[in-house]
C-alpha cells in the first residue's frame, strides 16, 4: 500500500480552484453557452488488489551486510492503479446506495467482455440520451468517490467502468477538438518496508503516474475484453519497468522521468491498430525516503517554519479577502473578486494557497475573523465552483454547505459544571442563488447561520425528551432550511452524515 502521496487535498482551496479556472478556459475555448530491528523486512508484491503474497529469505551474504550497515535489504511492493482518480472534482454525497451497487453489479454481471466497446458504452451510459446519461453519471459519482479498493466489483469500477465513464463523457459534452479524445490513468509503484519492533514500517518509495489519449477506430468490432486488456498492458508493462530498476537509479528522479517517459513512448507506439494512441501524454515520477536525515531534518524544519509564519501569513490572507463593505456587496461582486484573489496571483500564487490554507488550519475558532475565513470566503468559492460546474453540466447544480453538530448540557455537580448530555453529528445542506446581483453577503450568510442555528436549537430542546434520531433531524433540517430562504436564495436539500446523542442521567 502506498504510504505518503503527493497528492493535493481534492476539496482544499489550492486544489479546486485550479479545476475552475480550467472550466472557465475550456467553457470560453470551446464556445460553451449556460445550458528498525535489524530483522529480515517483510516483502509484499501487490496486482492491485487487496491480496498480498509475503516472501522471502534473505542470504547470509545480505544478513551480514544488514548488520554492518544497519538498514535491511531491499523488499519491493510493487502495484497500479488503472483508469479515472476517485480524488476527483465531484463534492457531492460520500457514500453511493444500494441501488447504486446494484445497478453497477448488473453490468458487469452483463457478459460484459465479449460486448463490443459501442453497445457496452450505450448499455451502461448512452451519452445521446440525456436524461438517462446524467442519471447513470451520478451513480458513478457516488461509486467512484466511496468505493473501497478492496471491494469485489473494484477492478471491473476503476478498470472497466473507468474506462467506459471517459469514453462516454467526451463523446456527450464533447468539450473541444483537442479534448476529444479518452484518457487512461495509471500508476506504478514500488515501495520497501522494515521490520521495526515488530512493525512493518515504510522505508522508500518510488512513484510513476501517468496518462494518456488514445481512440478505438472500430467500437462495434472491438469487445471490452479487449479494449481493457490493451490498456491493462500498459499499466502491467509499466509497472514491470519500475520493478527492474536499480536502488541507485530510482533515487535520480530527473533521469528516472526521462526514463519512463520514454518506456511510456515506446508502448505507446506499439498498442497496435485496435486501441491507437493518438500523441497525448503525462507522466511524473518522485522518489520518497522518510529515512533520510538530511531530508527528515528539513521536514521539521519547515514544518515549524510554516507554523511559525502563519501569524503573519494571517494578515496577508486579511488583506487580499476582506474588502471594505464586503458585507453589502452582492454575492454576483464579492464572489468574483473572491475568484480573482486566488486566481490572479500567477506563478505566486501558490502561496497565496498556501497562506490561506494555513491560516485556517492554525486559528482558534474563537478567532474575530473565523467565521469570515471558514464561512463567507468558503461559502463564496464553493457558489464560484458550483456555478462553474453547472456551466459544464448544463444542468442546476446547487453549492453545499456542511455543518458539525456538536451540543453539550451541563449541570452543577456538588460545585463543578458536568456534561450530563451530548449531541455530535454532521450533516450538509444544499441552496440555489435565485439572484445573485440582489442577494448580499450579509443576507447570504444570515442564511446559512439561520439554518444552523434553528438547527442547533431543536437538537438541544430533545435533550432529556428522547433525544432525536437521524430521519427526524433531516425533518428538522428541511423545517429550518425552507424558514430561511427568501426570494434571492432558496434552500434545496439535505443529507445527514450521523447524528449520536447521549444522555448521562438515565
Amino acid at each position: 500500500m502506498r504510504k505518503k502521496e503527493k497528492k493535493e487535498n481534492p476539496f482544499s482551496s489550492k486544489a479546486m480552484l485550479p479545476a475552475v479556472i480550467l472550466l472557465t478556459a475550456l467553457l470560453t475555448a470551446c464556445g460553451a453557452k449556460t445550458p528498525g530491528g535489524g530483522e529480515t523486512p517483510e516483502t509484499a508484491i501487490s496486482d492491485g488488489s487487496a491480496a498480498e503474497t509475503t516472501a522471502q529469505t534473505v542470504s547470509q551474504t545480505e544478513e551480514a551486510a544488514i548488520q554492518e550497515d544497519g538498514g535491511s535489504p531491499e523488499n519491493n511492493c510493487v502495484s497500479f492503479n488503472s483508469g479515472r482518480s476517485r480524488y476527483g472534482w465531484w463534492r457531492g454525497s460520500d457514500k453511493y446506495t444500494e441501488e447504486d451497487y446494484e445497478q453497477v453489479r448488473s453490468y458487469q454481471a452483463a457478459g460484459y467482455e465479449n460486448m463490443s466497446v459501442d453497445e457496452f458504452n450505450r448499455m451502461v451510459m448512452d451519452w445521446e440520451d440525456e436524461d438517462a446519461f446524467h442519471k447513470t453519471e451520478e451513480v458513478f459519482q457516488r461509486i467512484f468517490y466511496s468505493l473501497k479498493e478492496t471491494d469485489p466489483m473494484a477492478d471491473f469500477v476503476y478498470g472497466t467502468l473507468s474506462n467506459t465513464w471517459d469514453e462516454c463523457e467526451r463523446k456527450h459534452y464533447g468539450i473541444c477538438q483537442r479534448q476529444k479524445n479518452p484518457w487512461h490513468s495509471g500508476e506504478a509503484f514500488l515501495e520497501t518496508y522494515g521490520d521495526v519492533f515488530g512493525d512493518k514500517e515504510f522505508l522508500t518509495g518510488s512513484y510513476a503516474d501517468y496518462s494518456f489519449d488514445y481512440t478505438i477506430p472500430d467500437e462495434q468490432t472491438v469487445t471490452v475484453a479487449q479494449r481493457d486488456g490493451i490498456l491493462k498492458s500498459v499499466d502491467e508493462d509499466m509497472q514491470a519497468f519500475l520493478k527492474k530498476q536499480s536502488q541507485e537509479a530510482l533515487q535520480d528522479e530527473d533521469a528516472m522521468e526521462k526514463a519512463a517517459d520514454a518506456e511510456l513512448v515506446r508502448l505507446l507506439k506499439n498498442l497496435g491498430d485496435q486501441v491507437v494512441w493518438e500523441g497525448g501524454r503525462e507522466l511524473s515520477y518522485y522518489w520518497n525516503d522518510v529515512y533520510d536525515e538530511e531530508d527528515t531534518e528539513d521536514w521539521y524544519e519547515e514544518k515549524e517554519e510554516k507554523e511559525a509564519d502563519w501569524t503573519k501569513q494571517y494578515d496577508l490572507v486579511l488583506k487580499e479577502l476582506k474588502f471594505p463593505g464586503y458585507e453589502d456587496m452582492s454575492i454576483a461582486e464579492f464572489n468574483r473578486r473572491i475568484n480573482a484573489v486566488f486566481s490572479g496571483y500567477d506563478e505566486d500564487k501558490e502561496d497565496f494557497y498556501d497562506a490561506y490554507d494555513n491560516v485556517i488550519e492554525n486559528m482558534e475558532d474563537t478567532d474575530e475573523n473565523a467565521e469570515f475565513l471558514l464561512t463567507t470566503v468558503r461559502a463564496s468559492q464553493e457558489e464560484y465552483y458550483a456555478r462553474q460546474r453547472e456551466l459544464y453540466a448544463r444542468k442546476q447544480v446547487d453549492p453545499e454547505y456542511e455543518v458539525e453538530i456538536s451540543s453539550t448540557r451541563e449541570e452543577d455537580v456538588f460545585g463543578d459544571k458536568m456534561v450530563v448530555q451530548m449531541a455530535e453529528g454532521y450533516y450538509t445542506f444544499t441552496y440555489h442563488i435565485l439572484d445573485a446581483d440582489k442577494l448580499t453577503v450579509k443576507a447570504r450568510d444570515a442564511f446559512l447561520a439561520a439554518v444552523s442555528r434553528t438547527v442547533k436549537e431543536e437538537i438541544d430542546s430533545v435533550f432529556g425528551k428522547g433525544g432525536m434520531d437521524e430521519e427526524q433531524l433531516k425533518k428538522v433540517i428541511d423545517k429550518a432550511g425552507k424558514a430561511a430562504g427568501n426570494s434571492y436564495i432558496e434552500y434545496t436539500g439535505c443529507e445527514v452524515g450521523y447524528l449520536y446523542m447521549e444522555d448521562y442521567d438515565e
